[in-house]
């Protein structure tokens, strides 16, 4: 479970990582500090790990169940790589920072600018986590198998990122309150 969150399937999936790691990682660790930064990350792997497991083992269980169809494929998607920590980090982003402004990329193929558009923090990563949802229900019911990613890993992480953003506001909240009196 551990050393997952360092390996990578491929190229595309470690660049992917890398460039939300990028986007997110300074202010999540100016914020938190190094070693709430780091405890975080772990955290956030390990409890994307485990949500992925629950949540592919107990698919596969209901589905089987239900006659629908040959639920292996679920259990053979593995969990690889640093997206769930990732998306940890990207919950305490969302959190703490909601109306940092993002850019989204245009096409350059079509003769549009590089940045067409910004967009709150908060806003993107909210539909960000929609589509892992939706694409993580989708590749349950998908009578095809749906596809090889660990979309629960995803959403695990994010939730462990939320939490502790949250217990962040709340201690610093707690802190500040104490320092007036």
């Amino acid at each position: 479970m551990f050393t997952s969150m360092f390996l990578h399937g491929d190229i595309v999936h470690l660049i992917m990582n890398m460039w939300f790691f990028y986007v997110v990682a300074d202010n999540c660790e100016k914020a938190l500090g190094h070693v709430g930064f780091l405890l975080t990350y772990i955290a956030s792997g390990l409890f994307a790990t485990f949500l992925h497991l629950i949540s592919s083992i107990v698919a596969a269980m209901v589905l089987n169940g239900m006659g629908l169809y040959n639920t292996y494929k679920i259990l053979e998607i593995s969990c690889l790589g640093a997206s769930g920590a990732i998306f940890g980090m990207i919950g305490v982003y969302g959190t703490l920072f909601p109306k940092t402004k993002l850019a989204i990329l245009g096409n350059p193929l079509s003769g549009s600018s590089a940045v067409s558009k910004t967009i709150d923090a908060s806003k993107f990563i909210a539909l960000y986590i929609i589509a892992e949802i939706t694409y993580g229900i989708y590749s349950i019911i998908n009578p095809l198998g749906g596809d090889s990613t660990a979309h629960f890993a995803h959403i695990g992480g994010f939730i462990i990122g939320i939490v502790v953003a949250y217990i962040y506001v709340w201690r610093k909240e707690t802190k500040e309150k104490a320092n007036k009196k």
